[in-house]
């Protein structure tokens, strides 16, 4: 007896196990999918109007999914529709109540054990920022909004990262409902902005679009310091020395020579690496380029292959170069840490050091500066760089004898720039725009102190400072640089090569080389 109850419960328990009639039936999903079809991704919906929400069911044709559930839900307004499939496997409804927003819309399909299969996509019901566009000077933006019936303003507000970017700076406001473009000429070249573009309407109701971003500046990023870059119209290539501003910085990359191809915007070449520069300049017939490192090696560059061509030996150090006429360079000799220098001249047609013809005992001394070349007359122009006492001077260089024929100072200095222009002739030397008899015509001021200037354009109607462009005609601002640089280059009348390089980690460095047109 007690093996036949045993027995019974052995078969019981197994008779649970096998009856598949007690089992749900279970649409499987691994053999679907599903796609939205209506609306289209990132559409733009005018509230109030009816909207067709449309999916379909993709995969297995043979499989029985009337079982299965829709499900249509926005992150805003929730659940928008509930139901079933129709038979050719699409769930489809029309609404006319979708809010004013941005909606992220969910289609869900779920089994009988609640397992998923979902697609989205956003639907801007009210008012869509379009992908942003750039140039070099301008970052433009375009939406399409709602249009309401009582319409107030658009609102854009921009900001350095993309979180509450209404709390960041409102740069645009618009009263008219039309207005649905904006260029922000603002931005400072080279960092990332995130835009919003808001629409006040009704009672001051408020809704926003969806944030876009961009980088403003048409711009080359490297990782090396760039100390001087100048212009070759010819060719329409930049030359650029890599190098730290300071003489006793180190570079990890190396230093040389960079070729900046200006229509394709690329830095092209890189030669010289080893070598630390410390200025550069053109022959007068624009085939050749000069370098020098503040040591007595000249090197010539031929501009055509790009290619070092030959080396020089000068006769003292120099630090300072500029091609004259009779293919004479004029160069600056390499100053002590304190006190006095001089100048020297080299023949480049007969690679011979011209001696100064003055005494040996009355030997023409300025101090540390910068200098630039009348190539008219050979006359050097030449700013001295001194905490006090600095004067600016005209330096002849007829019959190879250097003697100082005008001068005016006696002003505290601490920058080695001064800038000449042939066609205007006049010079620029710290705020001050001179003639070439060097009577002042005018400071350059950008409306709260005055302000230096770095380069003049090639017809010498534009003046660039730290921050403002000026005409010269009467030192008046006429435009803010949204930029930070170091040095300034005109390529053109209009258009400028901006640098800044900065020191991230010892012997590190990030730069960046911007076109910018004016």
């Amino acid at each position: 007896m007690k093996f036949k109850i045993n027995f019974l419960i052995v078969l019981v328990f197994f008779g649970s196990c096998t009856d598949d009639e007690t089992m749900p039936l279970v649409t499987p999903l691994d053999s679907l999918n599903v796609r939205i079809t209506s609306p289209k991704a990132n559409e733009f919906t005018i509230p109030g109007d009816s909207i067709l929400f449309q999916a379909e069911l993709l995969g297995d044709s043979t499989l029985d999914v009337s079982s299965l559930k829709a499900v249509w839900e926005s992150d805003i307004d929730g659940i928008l529709y509930e139901g079933g499939l129709n038979d050719n496997g699409l769930s489809e409804f029309y609404s006319n109540t979708l809010s004013k927003n941005i909606h992220n819309v969910t289609f869900i399909i779920r089994n009988e054990l609640d397992s998923t299969l979902s697609s989205q996509v956003i639907i801007f019901n009210a008012i869509k920022l379009l992908p942003l566009e750039k140039t070099d000077n301008s970052i433009h933006l375009k939406w399409c909004a709602w249009n309401p019936s009582i319409f107030n303003q658009y609102n854009i507000f921009r900001s350095l990262n993309s979180h509450n970017i209404s709390d960041g700076e409102l740069i645009y406001s618009s009263n008219d409902r039309n207005d649905t473009t904006f260029t922000d000429t603002t931005a400072i070249l080279g960092k990332r902005y995130y835009y919003q573009v808001f629409m006040d309407y009704n009672n001051n109701e408020d809704v926003g679009s969806n944030i876009q971003s961009i980088t403003a500046g048409k711009f080359i990023k490297t990782d090396y310091p760039v100390l001087k870059i100048i212009y070759d119209p010819l060719r329409e290539y930049a030359y650029g020395i890599v190098r730290p501003k300071s003489i006793f910085d180190s570079n990890k990359t190396g230093y040389g020579l960079i070729f900046i191809n200006i229509k394709d915007f690329q830095v092209e070449k890189r030669i010289l690496n080893h070598v630390k520069f410390s200025d550069m300049d053109i022959d007068l017939d624009g085939n050749y380029l000069y370098l020098v490192g503040r040591s007595s090696t000249l090197y010539k560059i031929d501009l055509n292959n790009q290619a070092l061509e030959q080396i020089f030996s000068l006769s003292k150090s120099a630090h300072k170069i500029e091609i004259g006429s009779d293919n004479k360079l004029f160069y600056h000799i390499t100053p002590p840490t304190s006190g006095s220098t001089g100048f020297r001249i080299f023949d480049l047609t007969n690679s011979v050091n011209i001696p100064d013809k003055r005494p040996h005992n009355n030997p023409l001394t300025l101090r540390h500066g910068d200098m630039e070349l009348n190539s008219l007359s050979n006359q050097i122009i030449h700013g001295e760089s001194n905490s006090t006492g600095s004067s600016i001077s005209i330096i002849s260089t007829e019959n190879d004898s250097l003697r100082v024929i005008d001068q005016w100072g006696q002003v505290s200095s601490f920058r080695e720039l001064i800038l000449f222009n042939k066609r205007k002739n006049i010079i620029a030397w710290h705020h001050r725009l001179y003639d070439y008899n060097l009577d002042i015509l005018g400071t350059f001021n950008n409306g709260s102190h005055d302000e230096s200037i770095y380069a003049l354009s090639p017809n010498g109607e534009l003046a660039i400072g730290w921050s403002s462009m000026f005409r010269t005609a009467d030192q008046e601002k006429i435009k803010e640089i949204p930029a930070n640089y170091d040095i300034t280059c005109f390529i053109g009348d209009n258009q400028l090569l901006l640098s800044f390089s900065e020191s991230r980690i010892y012997q590190e460095f990030e730069s960046y080389i911007f076109i910018y047109s004016l």
